[in-house]
């Protein structure tokens, strides 16, 4: 059992979080607010207190929210960009007016300026009416541009003109508005990057990028990934009615060590899912197996040198370095399929000094059939007919000799 967890984590029914799960702010506002009592106490605070990387991030969007200034949100699909942008609103002056959500990806592009600016009867094949746009509706609000690094180049330059003095105009239409909202934009892919490549323009991104906001992929989130675990089972529980519930230490163990490559929204799922699986077991503890995760590399991933597995009855420190050894280039010759001389040029080595630790470390790959080259279909099918033949070879000169003798005795009668 790993010393580092529990042995089980109660998790009770109760109402959920404020806002969604994926970004538990509560608890970690907490965490700072427990920081901020212990300031008092200088000792305190030198022995037993750390300020985490998620404390001191919480710490400045409770300090940026308040500010009207435009926002952008980096970070990877499902590290709760959303939810942070709903955060940010309730925690802003803007609180009260509307909170408005556009996702550039989920709209075409010809109907994504109808859907932004709105649009005058007529204007376009389906405006049979009078359209108000997001800018409009977000008045006095919040404007959330979610997926902005997928919006076409057009569509740029009407946002920065609106930007740049907050008027514009709606399809069709020849009368000016004017609008005052706060917006705020995210991207899961670098704007620095789609600048180069002319995909997004460079005055545009120094509108919107005021301030920047980095969200962390859930991997690197150490301090904080169980409390978001229990808070969305403790969401689950609360939505569907279950039992309390335990997590296994096995369970907290496999989520901490677990990459997370759908981040938040991942874990999420997963929760929810194990939850439900634990209760049609009838458990009132999350296992490991109810979670559906594995920290073993995918099938067909390369390993890294770090990962490189030593024999588990190699014990002494020259075995374990003569089993490294020999698993490293073992692996390096089946990267360049048993060429001798690509392997040693991708290890910095003469194709005579690989030929020597070859043969000290016994590596042939005439002795390891899974080595050897692998076989063509034209040639597989050639040899298959050739053991055929000479499987059927006897048989053959049997049924050719017993023919002789029958023609034989015709011939004596």
């Amino acid at each position: 059992m790993s010393p580092e967890f529990p042995t089980s984590t109660i998790i009770q029914r109760g109402l959920p979080p404020k806002n969604q799960p994926w970004f538990p702010v509560s608890l970690l506002e907490k965490a700072l607010a427990e920081e901020n009592r212990a300031a008092d106490t200088p000792t305190t605070r030198d022995t037993n207190c750390k300020v985490t990387a998620e404390l001191n991030f919480i710490h400045k969007l409770k300090k940026i929210a308040v500010l009207d200034i435009n926002l952008l949100l980096s970070g990877e699909t499902g590290t709760g960009k959303t939810c942070l942008a709903h955060l940010l609103h309730v925690n802003s002056s803007r609180a009260e007016q509307p909170f408005v959500e556009i996702n550039c990806a989920a709209i075409p592009e010809l109907l994504l300026e109808s859907e932004l600016f709105g649009a005058v009867k007529g204007a376009h094949s389906s405006a049979f009416t009078t359209v108000k746009g997001k800018i409009a509706a977000a008045e006095g609000g919040t404007l959330f541009l979610d997926e902005v690094n997928l919006m076409s180049l057009e569509m740029q330059a009407k946002l920065l003109q609106f930007l740049n003095d907050g008027h514009y105009y709606p399809l069709g239409s020849t009368d000016i508005c004017q609008a005052d909202i706060r917006l705020i934009c995210s991207t899961n892919t670098s704007l620095e990057a789609a600048i180069a490549e002319g995909d997004f323009r460079a005055d545009l991104y120094h509108r919107v990028n005021t301030y920047p906001v980095q969200l962390r992929p859930l991997r690197e989130r150490h301090d904080d990934i169980i409390q978001i675990a229990l808070a969305n089972c403790q969401n689950s529980i609360a939505k569907h009615k279950l039992p309390p519930m335990k997590l296994s230490a096995q369970a907290l163990a496999s989520i901490k060590s677990y990459k997370w490559p759908g981040n938040l929204r991942e874990l999420s799922n997963t929760m929810q899912r194990a939850c439900i699986e634990a209760t049609i077991d009838e458990s009132v503890v999350i296992e490991q197996h109810h979670l559906g995760i594995s920290t073993q590399p995918p099938k067909g991933e390369r390993r890294t040198e770090s990962q490189v597995p030593i024999e588990n009855s190699v014990t002494d420190l020259k075995d374990v370095m003569q089993s490294f050894k020999r698993t490293f280039i073992e692996q390096k010759l089946e990267d360049n399929l048993w060429n001798v001389s690509k392997t040693a040029k991708s290890l910095g080595l003469s194709r005579g000094h690989l030929h020597t630790l070859m043969n000290s470390l016994e590596l042939d790959r005439d002795v390891n059939p899974k080595h050897s080259r692998p076989v063509s279909d034209d040639m597989g099918q050639a040899m298959k007919r050739a053991n055929t033949m000479q499987n059927t070879m006897p048989e053959r000169r049997r049924r050719a000799d017993d023919e002789n003798v029958l023609e034989f005795r015709r011939n004596t009668r």
